[in-house]
């Protein structure tokens, strides 16, 4: 994986990106109800971590890009109880467990292979607090107005490249890394997922279990 997000690609993101309706608000709400901390992975410019912290919930943000990271800075301006991290979500490895992880607007697309996404679910698992949840969001690319079949992959703003994984694709991968799912919705309203639904979001525990290792760890 690639820091993508240079400087122009994150000043544009920061202007143009508002996320999915009632994501910010989805996510808050299941931060409140966590044992703190808050981690997302992805955070870009902070706009769903800033919106955990200031709901007065203690939150890490780890993002691949410094550029979005400084922007991340910029936003968090006066909010005490935030932190930044530098890192890769394959292979981060922080002092403290979460009560919450989120990866919210699609930042698993950013994970190019099957083993990417395997290797971060299970270094999510590692971070959690007993009892703690993951909750994250993907496109559905099985919607049927889709024609030529689901895509494989993608771009955003020309050059970062994203990947579509399926829904059993990640039932697999959570399976394999210790999850059981809780909840997988259509939107952020909490409507079951369906075939026609835009988002798959999902909301997922660890098991008694441990995960297998990951690879390279």
């Amino acid at each position: 994986m690639t820091a993508y997000y240079g400087e122009d690609a994150a000043a544009r993101y920061d202007r143009e990106e508002r996320g999915v309706p009632g994501d910010v608000a989805f996510y808050v709400g299941l931060a409140r109800r966590a044992e703190p901390p808050v981690l997302e992975l992805g955070c870009g410019t902070g706009r769903v971590t800033v919106a955990i912290a200031r709901a007065g919930v203690p939150a890490v943000g780890l993002d691949l890009s410094e550029p979005m990271l400084r922007r991340a800075r910029r936003r968090a301006a006066g909010v005490r109880n935030v932190r930044w991290v530098l890192g890769d979500m394959r292979e981060f490895r922080l002092p403290e467990r979460f009560g919450l992880v989120v990866v919210p607007h699609r930042s698993f697309q950013h994970l190019l292979t099957a083993g990417d996404l395997l290797a971060t679910l299970q270094r999510v698992h590692q971070h959690l607090r007993p009892g703690g949840r993951l909750a994250f969001n993907l496109f559905n690319p099985e919607l049927p107005i889709l024609s030529g079949g689901p895509p494989a992959r993608g771009t955003v703003y020309g050059s970062v490249p994203l990947r579509y994984p399926t829904r059993a694709e990640v039932e697999d991968a959570l399976d394999r890394a210790g999850f059981a799912v809780e909840a997988l919705y259509g939107d952020f309203a909490g409507a079951p997922f369906q075939a026609v639904s835009t988002e798959m979001v999902w909301v997922a525990r660890p098991r008694l279990s441990p995960p297998a290792a990951a690879p390279g760890s």
